[in-house]
């Protein structure tokens, strides 16, 4: 764990990406700002989410402090 930087978790589904969720930071959210801007509004996919959430692998990474971007699915198919 002391060598972990970040957690990409990808494993919300099939749907349609609507952006990323930060889990509630701050800075995350700060960080991703150009990202968003640049390379996913134009695809729909340009939310950024504060939602904190514990549902999937990335939460024990969390915890720990480690910074997580967690995919945020169209989950309504």
């Amino acid at each position: 764990m002391s060598k972990c930087v970040a957690v990409l978790n990808t494993d919300n589904g099939a749907g349609h990406p609507k952006g990323w969720k930060v889990e509630g930071r701050k800075d995350m959210k700060e960080a991703m700002q150009s990202i968003r801007d640049s390379r996913l509004r134009d695809r729909s996919g340009g939310g950024l989410s504060m939602e904190t959430t514990y549902d999937t692998d990335h939460g024990p990474f969390m915890l720990q402090g480690i910074p997580v971007l967690d995919l945020w699915v169209d989950m309504t198919h």
